[in-house]
């Protein structure tokens, strides 16, 4: 049987990677697709872009007069038929066997989430996330595996959703960054079985203005994740490992690009890492990197920018 599956792309002023995008969807070697476009009220030429391709069955182009990525992607999911679904960003682009490999993955092995290993492409390299394949099960474990940062991180680009599992979770409307960790964390609550392909199928292009995106409005995002699980009774635990994660993954993303108008929120960030240092390092689920980052965080933030800078300079 060949189900429908389901590509949702939100789009806001990606004219510059778009065709490529589109082109590397449509020509997927898995041909029961409908490929959902929402344009978020671009104003260059990304919604022409799109309807050059409604001559393509497979293809549905929608406006979200709603802002954010979150509200995109939600409206995505509306207007979803298929029986899974996976998300693509439109600045990145995928491989052919994409939703082959990791539709047959996900039968065979009978879970709930199939994802594939990427490629973190730079300006003049190109770097693979983990190299093992791997299944796991029950839920506790799952999620688990989600904080760790081990195996498959939070975004969720690469990765095969059965549609059931969703159900009628949603990205967070008020959220732009870190949307897509909030939404894996709800659904992972509920995944039995995820199966991790190692085979980099999917194709991240790495921005320029990535660390810009990502350090705005840094400590809202966490009060509010930290205030929503606190008062709906979430494990603490697995809460602050969250918490943790976000400011040790920022204040990494400042230190590459480190400038002194930066310096008081960098301040706050490192901070954070030096009060609950033996909290990080002792937590059983916190990948070792970004405990070994945080012991360095500790003994000398000056080190740590430099090492960071030296380490990712290819990436600035």
């Amino acid at each position: 049987m060949n189900h429908l599956i389901s590509i949702i792309v939100p789009i806001y002023n990606t004219e510059k990677y778009l065709k490529k995008c589109i082109e590397s969807i449509l020509h997927q070697t898995y041909k029961n697709i409908e490929l959902i476009l929402v344009d978020n009220n671009s104003n260059d030429n990304s919604l022409r872009i799109c309807n050059s391709y409604l001559k393509d069955k497979r293809v549905n182009v929608f406006i979200n007069k709603k802002r954010g990525v979150s509200n995109t992607r939600n409206y995505g999911l509306k207007q979803a038929k298929g029986d899974f679904i996976t998300f693509v960003d439109s600045d990145d682009y995928i491989d052919k066997d994409y939703i082959k490999i990791l539709y047959n993955n996900i039968l065979y092995s009978n879970s709930d989430v199939s994802i594939c290993n990427y490629n973190n492409i730079y300006k003049s390299k190109v770097e693979k996330f983990c190299k093992k394949n791997v299944t796991f099960e029950n839920e506790g474990n799952c999620l688990n595996l989600l904080l760790e940062h081990k195996y498959f991180k939070g975004q969720v680009w690469g990765k095969l959703y059965k549609k059931s599992i969703i159900k009628n979770i949603k990205f967070s409307s008020d959220l732009d960054y870190y949307e897509d960790l909030l939404f894996n964390f709800e659904v992972f609550k509920e995944v039995n079985k995820v199966i991790y392909d190692s085979t980099p199928l999917y194709n991240y292009l790495y921005k320029e203005n990535s660390y810009n995106y990502n350090k705005l409005l840094f400590m809202d995002v966490c009060n509010k994740f930290e205030k929503y699980y606190i008062e709906n009774n979430y494990n603490v635990n697995i809460v602050y490992s969250l918490i943790d994660y976000f400011y040790i993954c920022n204040v990494n993303s400042m230190s590459i690009n480190f400038n002194n108008n930066d310096f008081d929120k960098y301040k706050l960030l490192v901070k954070h890492i030096k009060d609950n240092i033996l909290r990080i390092i002792f937590k059983d689920k916190m990948n070792f990197k970004y405990k070994f980052a945080s012991i360095i965080i500790f003994i000398n933030k000056n080190l740590y920018i430099k090492l960071s800078k030296y380490i990712n300079k290819d990436k600035v």
